[in-house]
């Protein structure tokens, strides 16, 4: 399977976030090293294809605090993602500050994660097509997405290939999945007091 860093050195990914003290191919590291890059904090780094991308990113970024919804976004867009699948995760990023059970029982029963070449994020649900559509429009390797869900409450992984263009696969995923979340959200319901 295909890393993150690994697309971006192949040329796919436009920026990419990686923790450098538990990077899987450290050879790699002096070759990342030769792109525009920013140290976040510790050993977690970013990796940019200029300069200039880097100077865009750091006047947009910098600026937010922390725990700003928008540096999500940010740092979604510039890593790749799809803007639809990059909304998702900014509304249940901001709603968790907030109200943290709720969120985080909406999010486990909506979320699917999608893997395709070394770009990995979380979808939702509804949003597959559109997502899938746009990683292939954007990228255009012929290679299969994987469709991820999580199974509660005992956080069983599971994966579902779907060919490049295949909406068929796609259409079967997504009944996979969405049968997952249903689950889901019986396994999540509280417990009644007796």
């Amino acid at each position: 399977m295909l890393s993150s860093y690994e697309a971006f050195l192949e040329g796919v990914k436009p920026a990419t976030y990686v923790n450098l003290d538990i990077i899987v191919r450290p050879e790699l590291i002096p070759n990342l090293m030769e792109y525009a890059n920013f140290n976040e904090s510790d050993n977690f780094w970013m990796f940019f294809r200029d300069e200039e991308m880097k100077t865009q990113f750091l006047n947009q970024y910098s600026n937010l605090s922390h725990n700003d919804p928008e540096r999500e976004r940010i740092l979604g867009l510039t890593l790749g993602y799809p803007p639809k699948a990059v909304d998702f995760y900014t509304y249940y990023y901001e709603w968790q500050q907030r109200e943290r059970e709720e969120a985080k029982h909406w999010y486990f029963t909506h979320k699917v994660g999608m893997k395709y070449h070394g770009i990995m994020f979380t979808s939702h649900i509804d949003d597959l097509k559109e997502n899938a559509q746009w990683l292939w429009d954007t990228y255009q390797i012929e290679e299969d997405t994987y469709i991820k869900v999580v199974r509660m409450p005992d956080r069983k992984r599971e994966e579902f290939p779907v060919a490049f263009r295949n909406l068929a696969d796609l259409v079967d995923a997504k009944e996979k999945v969405q049968r997952i979340l249903d689950h889901n959200r019986v396994a999540l319901e509280p417990i009644a007091p007796k």
